[in-house]
C-alpha cells in the first residue's frame, strides 16, 4: 500500500509513520529541491533537541515522489528522553516551522528502558545496505541475522571485508594458505546468508590503518554505492582492527556528505544498544553462516558465543523473540561527531561512561595484574605445587592477557 501524500506548509510533503520509543520513522520531501535530502528540526516545548536528515528510499510512497529521491528518515530518540518521564518531540521543517503530520511523538518509556530496549525494531527496507567486516567472519558473527533478513526481504546488501584474515604472522606459505581458506569460508558464509555482493580489500590482518589512502577508498565506495544503512563495528570493540574500522567509517563519512543510518554492532564487547533486532526467524541461517568458518571454530567456539549473546539480548523483549542482535543506531552526523571519550566508553551505558583516562587506567591495572601473575607462577612455592600451577595461574593469565591486549581469538 502506498502512503498518502501529506502536504505540509506549502510544497513540503511528509509525515511521521510511527515509533517504538527509541526510533521514530517517517518521511519528508521538498519536491522543488529534487533529490536533495531534507533536514528536520526536533524540539520539545520550543527547546531544540536535535535534527534528522532524510536518507533512504521509500518504495511505498506516492508517484509524486521522484524515483531517485531518498525521503525516508529514522530518528534515534536521545538518551535524555528515555528517563521514564513523558516527552513530546515535535518534527518541523526549519524553513517554515510547519510540523509533520503525526507529530508530536510521545515518548514515555519505563525508567529502566533508558538502559536497554524493551521492544524489538525492524531495520528492513532501509537500503541499500553496506556491511563493513574487519575480518572474514565478522559479517556473520556480528550482524549475520540482520543481513539475512535484509536479503530475504529483497534489500540490496554489499559486504566489504577489509582485511585478509591471515593473522598477524609473517608472510609465507602458512599465511597464504590461511588467507585462501578464510576467503573460501567467507564466500560460503555469505552464500548461506543470501549475499552475493562481497568485496575483499585484502589489507593486512591486525594492521588495519586509518590512513588517507584507506579513508579515501572507503569514501569513494560510499559515494558510489550510496548505502542508506551501514552496519559497522562499535568503536568500543577490543580488537584493534575492529576499532580501526569504526574510525575508518567515521573519517570517510566526514569526507562525504552522505545521509546514512549507521548501526554499530557488538561482538567482543557488549555496548549500550538502542535497538534490538529480532533474528529468531533467521537464526539457523546465521548459525550455518558462522559454522562455515571452520578455521575459526578450531580456535574458539565463536558460533556458540555469539548465539549466546543473541539469546541474552532477547531477555528484555517478548517471549516470542528467542534471539536478538543489539545495535547502537545513529545518523551519519551523530556518528561522525562522536567524541573520542564517548566512543571509547559505549560499553558503560548511559550516565556511567568511562573517560579515556579511566579506560587507560584500567588497561594499566590489567597489565600490572598480568605481571603479578607471572611473578607468582614463577615463584618457588608455586612451582612446588605443580597441580595448582597447572590449573589456576594459566587460566587467570589467559583471561587477563586477553583483556589487557584486546584480543579477539587468535587474530
Amino acid at each position: 500500500m502506498r502512503a498518502r501524500v501529506a502536504p505540509v506548509g506549502g510544497t513540503y510533503l511528509g509525515r511521521i509513520d510511527g515509533h517504538d520509543q527509541r526510533l521514530v520513522r517517517g518521511w519528508a520531501l521538498n519536491p522543488a529541491s529534487g533529490e536533495e535530502p531534507v533536514t528536520l528540526e526536533v524540539d520539545e516545548g520550543g527547546r531544540r533537541v536535535g535534527t534528522v536528515r532524510t536518507s533512504f528510499p521509500r518504495s511505498d510512497l506516492p508517484e509524486a515522489v521522484r524515483p531517485g529521491s531518498r525521503p525516508g528518515f529514522l530518528y534515534a530518540v536521545p538518551p535524555g528522553c528515555l528517563d521514564g518521564a513523558p516527552h513530546r518531540l515535535h518534527f518541523r521543517f526549519p524553513a517554515t516551522g510547519a510540523e509533520l503530520p503525526g507529530s508530536p511523538v510521545l515518548v514515555e518509556c519505563r525508567e529502566e528502558g533508558g538502559e536497554v530496549p524493551y521492544e524489538t525494531t525492524s531495520l528492513l527496507g532501509i537500503a541499500p545496505v553496506l556491511a563493513l567486516a574487519p575480518h572474514p567472519d565478522d559479517e556473520s558473527l556480528a550482524c549475520g541475522g540482520a543481513l539475512a533478513q535484509h536479503r530475504r526481504r529483497g534489500d540490496a546488501v554489499k559486504v566489504v571485508v577489509l582485511t585478509d584474515g591471515g593473522g598477524g604472522g609473517p608472510d609465507g606459505p602458512a599465511r597464504s594458505e590461511a588467507v585462501a581458506r578464510r576467503a573460501a569460508e567467507c564466500a560460503e558464509a555469505c552464500r548461506r546468508l543470501g549475499i552475493d555482493d562481497v568485496e575483499s580489500w585484502g589489507l593486512p590482518d591486525r594492521r588495519l590503518g586509518v590512513d588517507a589512502e584507506t579513508v579515501g577508498r572507503l569514501a569513494r565506495l560510499l559515494a558510489g554505492y550510496r548505502p542508506a544503512l551501514v552496519y559497522a563495528p562499535s568503536p568500543a570493540e577490543f580488537h584493534p582492527d575492529h576499532e580501526a574500522a569504526s574510525r575508518l567509517l567515521r573519517e570517510a563519512l566526514r569526507a562525504v556528505d552522505l545521509p546514512v543510518t549507521v548501526a554499530l554492532w557488538e561482538l567482543n564487547r557488549p555496548i549500550a544498544v538502542n535497538v534490538l533486532v529480532d533474528v529468531t526467524g533467521v537464526i539457523e541461517a546465521k548459525r550455518a553462516a558462522c559454522d562455515a568458518y571452520a578455521s575459526q571454530a578450531e580456535v574458539l567456539p565463536y558460533t556458540d558465543s555469539v548465539l549466546g549473546l543473541n539469546r541474552y539480548r532477547a531477555l528484555t523483549v517478548a517471549p516470542a523473540c528467542g534471539y536478538a542482535e543489539g545495535y547502537l543506531v545513529l545518523d551519519d552526523r551523530a556518528f561522525a561527531a562522536l567524541p573520542a571519550e564517548r566512543a571509547a566508553s559505549l560499553y558503560a551505558g548511559p550516565g556511567r561512561a568511562r573517560t579515556t583516562g579511566e579506560a587507560e587506567s584500567l588497561g594499566r591495572r590489567l597489565a600490572e595484574t598480568e605481571a603479578r601473575l607471572a611473578r607468582i607462577e614463577a615463584s618457588w612455592s608455586l612451582r612446588a605445587g605443580r597441580g595448582l600451577a597447572g590449573l589456576l595461574p594459566a587460566g587467570l593469565r589467559r583471561a587477563v592477557r586477553r583483556l589487557a591486549r584486546g584480543c579477539h581469538g587468535s587474530r
